[in-house]
């Protein structure tokens, strides 16, 4: 165990390989909130991510493809009428911004 440094210590766990991801480091900070969508015919279910920033804009990221942009629109209406032309549907719910702040 004499490989493991202090980080890994400070976590518990080693792992050789990253064991998870993150959207783009290039994506601004300025989101308003994120909302799921699910399309339910697949098996597993497949699942796509919404995210919108505080100017209305809209990305629909794909966790499975390294969070990469599949789709892109300048309103949530337009991205949300993308995701059900595609079958998906929304998870209820939606997480914002404000609420991870309180």
């Amino acid at each position: 165990m004499s490989d493991i440094n202090d980080k890994d210590q400070q976590y518990g766990l080693y792992f050789s390989d990253m064991i998870g991801d993150h959207i783009r480091p290039d994506v601004e900070s300025d989101w308003q909130f994120t909302e799921v969508g699910i399309d339910p015919m697949l098996t597993p279910p497949y699942l796509l991510l919404l995210l919108a920033d505080k100017r209305g804009k809209c990305h629909i990221y794909d966790p499975a493809k390294n969070y990469a942009v599949i789709f892109a629109s300048d309103n949530y209406e337009t991205a949300k009428l993308w995701l059900l032309e595609d079958e998906y549907e929304p998870i209820v719910g939606r997480l914002s911004l404000e609420d991870l702040l309180v």
